[in-house]
């Protein structure tokens, strides 16, 4: 899929998913925008953590190899 620099995702998913998943987070009182922001940023952080402590794992291994 083509990056551009606007602040805009576009994704083809199927009809019946985005229907349900509107609905969804229409009961929680939240748009679809509101709930992938959310989400994305959730998934950033955990992410973030998790390559962070995969690095800190190498780090750590790499220096008691050398002992």
């Amino acid at each position: 899929m083509p990056r551009g620099s606007s602040g805009r995702i576009v994704l083809e998913i199927d009809p019946h998913l985005k229907k349900r998943l509107h609905a969804v987070v229409a009961l929680e009182g939240r748009s679809l925008k509101d709930w992938f922001i959310e989400q994305a940023m959730a998934y950033i952080t955990h992410m973030t953590v998790d390559l962070q402590n995969n690095d800190n794992y190498i780090s750590h291994s790499s220096q008691e190899s050398e002992e």
